[in-house]
């Protein structure tokens, strides 16, 4: 398999839909990638591939597009198995021919970094990432929010734009009740004075949302099913919500086959109050889940609930250092988290592995959690404006929102 980092695709199929694929193996003539078993049969036709080749002299990706109505090329199924498809692609092009002897000419550099340099040094070989600047650190998580919050503050244009969308009652303004610190807060405060007081502990009071209009809460943490909140205090939150006029959104986090029956139950009891104490469900209230399973069993079981997607389950920017990749822009979705954009989230917890082992990377599958987490985070470098909290790894939006058509902000301090 071809890194993903010197060459990927872009499969485009008959009814719009787009994924990316690695390469298996690239000839002068052609290449092979595989899709899901059945892929076609859902989607359609093949339509086209956009192939990316990575240029070692211009630090860039040179595109090309390969169709296949009207032209030479091909692509066909070369293997079936129970789980994915290998297919074969044919390229009459002589782009291709000299993108490709590029690539095999260049894959040595690649080979050496991989060998030879940190991650940093080989970021700083592909692109112009300031690997010096790796080794500048906050002292502390209060230092660290508070150079978040000058380089939040710092960008005026983007600030501005946020004010507008504040006042755009088109924009679904909500906030993340992600963790009991904020449960606990919010449960003793009017939502308008906990959001204005979020909004100074986190050294931003000045920021344009700080008094925004929350018309939506969001509870519980999408990242860790140990971080769920207990359904007594879920409950208090939902009539504390429907007693000022707020929306309210169940998170749900991904969910492992060991949890599943606790989860289902879970949600069940919770449904059940709501149409008990409420009535019929309405619009006011959604369940947001971030795996297919608990989707799947959400509008099975409960199919006058509103189910919507979760952080996990959306494609949008992954990764601060992207920036520094030409040509790369943040992919738009049509609910965006602020300021914090989660870029992976692990099965396993590296704080607990940090707290229990002395090592993040010792990690284990946690039975009992003391909800570390929760008091701890992992500091990364000043220049990625990111941070470790919970199982997951967060970047932070320095340079605002970026654009105004998102329908819903989701408010993350």
């Amino acid at each position: 398999m071809i890194p993903y980092a010197i060459l990927y695709g872009k499969v485009h199929s008959k009814d719009g839909m787009t994924v990316d694929v690695n390469v298996l193996e690239l000839m002068s003539n052609g290449f092979t990638f595989r899709l899901p078993s059945g892929y076609e049969e859902i989607h359609g036709d093949i339509l086209k591939i956009g192939m990316y080749f990575f240029d070692w002299s211009t630090k860039q990706y040179r595109g090309l597009k390969i169709d296949f109505i009207g032209t030479n090329n091909s692509v066909s199924i070369k293997e079936n198995t129970d789980f994915y498809d290998v297919y074969e692609v044919g390229v009459d092009d002589k782009e291709f021919i000299s993108l490709s002897s590029m690539l095999t000419k260049q894959y040595i550099n690649y080979i050496d970094c991989k060998l030879n340099l940190d991650d940093a040094e080989m970021s700083a070989q592909m692109t112009d990432y300031p690997a010096d600047a790796d080794a500048v650190f906050a002292s502390g998580y209060e230092e660290q929010i508070k150079e978040f919050a000058v380089n939040i503050m710092a960008d005026s244009a983007a600030l501005g734009v946020m004010s507008e969308m504040a006042a755009d009652n088109e924009c679904e303004m909500c906030y993340s009740l992600e963790n009991r610190k904020l449960v606990d807060m919010y449960l003793n405060m009017h939502i308008d004075e906990f959001i204005m007081s979020v909004f100074k502990d986190n050294y931003l009071e000045k920021h344009p949302l700080s008094n925004v209009k929350i018309r939506r809460i969001y509870i519980g943490n999408q990242y860790c099913t140990n971080l769920m909140i207990d359904v007594d205090t879920v409950f208090k939150i939902i009539d504390k919500a429907y007693e000022e006029g707020t929306n309210v959104t169940l998170a749900i986090p991904p969910v492992s086959a060991t949890k599943y029956a606790y989860v289902c139950e879970y949600i069940d009891k919770l449904l059940d109050f709501i149409v008990a104490k409420y009535g019929e469900m309405t619009d006011c209230f959604e369940l947001c889940v971030n795996d297919l399973g608990m989707m799947d069993y959400a509008i099975n079981k409960h199919g006058n609930v509103k189910v919507i997607e979760g952080i996990l389950l959306n494609k949008y920017r992954r990764d601060p250092r992207m920036k520094y990749v030409a040509d790369v822009k943040p992919m738009e979705t049509g609910v965006v988290y602020y300021p914090y954009y989660q870029t992976n989230t692990g099965t396993f917890c590296p704080l607990y592995a940090a707290v229990k082992n002395d090592e993040r990377g010792n990690q284990e599958r946690v039975f009992v959690c003391g909800h570390e987490c929760e008091k701890k985070v992992f500091l990364y470098p000043n220049r990625l404006n990111m941070i470790g909290k919970y199982n997951s790894l967060f970047g932070v939006s320095v340079n605002g929102i970026d654009s105004h058509n998102h329908r819903r902000v989701v408010i993350n301090l």
